[in-house]
C-alpha cells in the first residue's frame, strides 16, 4: 500500500525598524530579519511525512525566505530554499528513533517562527546554536512523566562533515504531570563540531 502523507506548512514575516544607523543599513545583531524600514518574509515552511508500516515514517521539510538563506549560509551553500529535514523515523510503544538531517535540539528558539515563544530572535539563535544536525537521534519515554533523549551527529549545519570527531548529546525531561506545556528539560552535548 501507498504510504500515508501528511503536509505541513506556516508562514511568516516581519517590519522591523531600529534607531541606530548602520552603514549597509543593516540591523544590528540581527541577522534573521530584513534591514531598516523593511518588510520580509522571514520564513515559509513547507513539509510532508510519510508513514509507512509497523511504526515507520519519514519526514522531509524545506524552508525558504530569510530563514532559508540564512540556513543555506551556515551550510556554505547559496539559494534561498534549505532541506531543514529529511529523515527515516520509527516510534513504538515507548521509543522514537530519527535518523538524518533534523532540526536542532539546542536552545528554546524554534527554525519555525510560528512554533516561537519569543517576538524576536535571540543573539544565541542568530550566532551560537546550529540550525541543524545530521546523525541519529533516541527518545525513550520512562512513563508520561519522565523521559531521556541522546543524539549522535556528524556536523552543525553541514550535509558534509567538517572533522572526523562526532558530538555526544544527552537529555532528560520532567513534564509536570504528564503535561506536554509544563515541563522542566536539561540538555547538555559535547563534541568537536564547528
Amino acid at each position: 500500500p501507498a504510504p500515508a502523507l501528511t503536509w505541513r506548512g506556516s508562514l511568516w514575516a516581519s517590519a522591523v525598524t531600529q534607531n541606530r544607523e548602520t552603514s549597509d543599513g543593516s540591523l544590528v545583531f540581527r541577522p534573521l530579519e530584513a534591514g531598516q524600514g523593511q518588510f520580509s518574509l522571514d520564513g515559509l515552511m513547507l513539509g510532508v511525512d510519510a508513514a509507512f508500516a509497523e511504526g515507520w515514517s519519514a519526514k522531509a521539510t524545506l524552508l525558504a525566505g530569510q530563514a532559508g538563506r540564512n540556513v543555506q549560509t551556515a551550510t556554505g551553500e547559496t539559494g534561498g530554499i534549505a532541506t531543514v529535514e529529511a529523515m527515516l523515523v520509527w516510534t513504538g510503544q515507548h521509543d522514537t528513533f530519527r535518523a538524518g538531517r533534523m532540526i536542532t535540539f539546542i536552545g528554546m528558539e524554534f527554525l519555525d517562527g510560528t512554533q516561537n515563544v519569543t517576538a524576536s530572535r535571540g543573539l544565541l539563535f542568530s550566532f551560537v546554536d546550529p540550525f541543524g544536525q545530521v546523525g541519529i537521534h533516541w527518545h525513550h519515554a520512562f512513563s508520561p512523566v519522565w523521559s531521556s533523549e541522546l543524539w549522535v551527529f556528524n556536523g552543525e549545519d553541514r550535509l558534509k562533515d567538517n572533522n572526523h570527531g562526532k558530538t555526544l548529546g544527552l537529555g532528560i525531561t520532567y513534564n509536570h504531570r504528564g503535561s506536554q506545556d509544563r515541563y522542566l528539560s536539561l540538555h547538555a552535548y559535547s563534541g568537536p563540531e564547528q
